[in-house]
């Protein structure tokens, strides 16, 4: 699959062909990337700004604003949730979700979440591997809504509607 990862910090992103992902447990989802926002983290994160707090193994694939369509399922994902070609908007962080921040909603919180595009491959890419269904949200068909105007709302969108929210 193509890939645009970091290679070098503050230096442009290189289009890379390497492997797609794969099912490889029970929960995991394969989704076909439709769109990825351009978070100001990612920027950061190119440019090393982050480098002494969040040191990434580069390359690396960036991109944690992510929405496409369900290509593969995992034999642990429960039957009639979602099925290949739903679209959906994937979670920015993946938490443990059984700790004391999880369990109160604050997952953002959570000491062992996971960060797709800084902890694992991110967006940027033509597939991304989700570690559990739980980490996605399946999109009405009705809804009308594009895989580009869905993937910015995984992150910008949830941020300002948390903060009215609580």
């Amino acid at each position: 699959m193509l890939c645009a990862r970091i290679h070098e910090y503050s230096k442009p992103l290189v289009i890379d062909e390497v492997q797609a992902p794969s099912i490889s447990s029970g929960e995991q989802v394969l989704v076909r990337v439709g769109a990825t926002g351009l978070c100001h983290s990612d920027l950061h994160l190119i440019g090393g700004n982050f480098r002494n707090v969040i040191p990434l193994h580069l390359p690396t694939i960036p991109g944690h604003e992510v929405a496409g369509w369900i290509e593969d399922l995992g034999d642990a994902v429960p039957q009639n949730i979602m099925d290949k070609g739903d679209l959906v908007a994937v979670f920015a962080g993946w938490s443990c979700g059984i700790c004391g921040f999880c369990k109160s909603g604050n997952e953002q919180l959570c000491n062992d979440a996971k960060w797709p595009g800084v902890i694992s491959n991110g967006g940027f890419a033509e597939y991304i591997l989700v570690p559990s269904y739980r980490f996605l949200i399946k999109v009405d068909k009705e809804a009308g809504i594009e895989s580009d105007h869905l993937a910015p709302l995984t992150d910008a969108g949830v941020t300002p509607f948390r903060a009215i929210k609580k």
